[in-house]
């Protein structure tokens, strides 16, 4: 019987396989560099103390009043980061030219944000260019398949009905910017709806975890079941 190595199956060491990682990585932030530089969709310009004084829409989703509303707002203000001081960690950080952000959310209006990819550049003015390209779609699309497998687990570890409605309601409010979500579920025999789930809704919301049909309405839930 012949060994592994004997097969034809070469031997890769553990610090190969390292190797091979760290060079996928290298090249897909290539690619995402230039991705960034190809297909700008926001391209913000701040002074030397971090703020906002000219936007650049080079995309159609970016709209004027979404622009209009970033101008003479801090980099800290409009990018949403753990430590509150995005501005001074990208000071402290950007030991070249340029530098890569892989993901961040901006701010474009009040509680209205998208997620972007960029890269930071220093002008002549001692101040920075912030080229953005939108990622908003790609982020949706990975956190709507993480959110499916949530909701799939909750169903096949048999977990109380209220905890995968409230997986459920969770999933379609990360789909809709702003979007909060009710569950109610529909007694035939009483005639009413019960509340399911509303995870993000207010407390006076919830005491109501109940309502009754009329005789119209109740006729008109059984018209649209039979369709």
């Amino acid at each position: 019987m012949k060994r592994k190595g004997e097969c034809g199956i070469p031997k890769i060491k553990a610090n190969q396989y390292k190797g091979l990682a760290q060079d996928n990585a290298i090249k897909a932030n290539d690619r995402r560099r230039e991705e960034v530089l190809m297909s700008p969709s926001l391209t913000l310009s701040l002074d030397r103390y971090g703020f906002v004084k000219e936007v650049k829409a080079h995309d159609e989703r970016m709209t004027l009043n979404a622009a209009s509303n970033l101008r003479n707002k801090h980099a800290n203000e409009l990018i949403a980061d753990k430590s509150g001081s995005f501005f001074s960690r990208l000071k402290n950080d950007m030991k070249e030219p340029a530098f890569f952000l892989p993901e961040f959310r901006l701010y474009l209006k009040e509680e209205t944000y998208r997620w972007f990819r960029g890269i930071v550049i220093k002008n002549g003015q001692n101040g920075y260019e912030l080229i953005c390209h939108d990622i908003s779609k790609e982020k949706n699309d990975i956190e709507f398949l993480e959110d499916q497998q949530k909701v799939w687990s909750a169903v096949a570890d048999q977990a109380p009905l209220s905890v995968i409605l409230s997986q459920l309601a969770k999933a379609i409010e990360r789909q809709i910017d702003g979007g909060v979500c009710s569950v109610f579920l529909y007694d035939e025999v009483k005639q009413q709806f019960q509340l399911g789930a509303s995870p993000h809704l207010s407390y006076n919301f919830n005491r109501v975890t109940g309502f009754l049909l009329s005789t119209h309405h109740s006729e008109a839930m059984k018209a649209v079941q039979k369709k």
